[in-house]
């Protein structure tokens, strides 16, 4: 599939405040992403995954708190471990 046009979609439909749609948008960063249909770095797929997760967090969605918990606790490409962070 076109992953670029699947994230332009999923991301406007996340900014107005879609739960599915952040999720679905943080999991194309996470799977897809970079890759050959997806052309940014892996940091910046970290950032985006992440971005979306917390907002999907925010909107009650459990598994993307446990998620950003782990983004926290293991840390990423682009961020060290925020132990506190994975505790609150």
């Amino acid at each position: 599939g076109d992953i670029e046009k699947a994230l332009l979609h999923y991301e406007t439909a996340a900014e107005l405040g879609y739960e599915v749609a952040q999720s679905n948008a943080a999991w194309l960063y996470m799977n897809k992403c970079p890759g050959d249909s997806c052309q940014v770095t892996a940091e910046r797929a970290q950032e985006m995954a992440l971005k979306w997760l917390r907002l999907a967090s925010d909107n009650g969605n459990n598994e993307a708190r446990r998620m950003v918990g782990d983004y926290l606790w293991y840390g990423s490409a682009a961020d060290p471990p925020d132990i506190q962070g994975a505790i609150e």
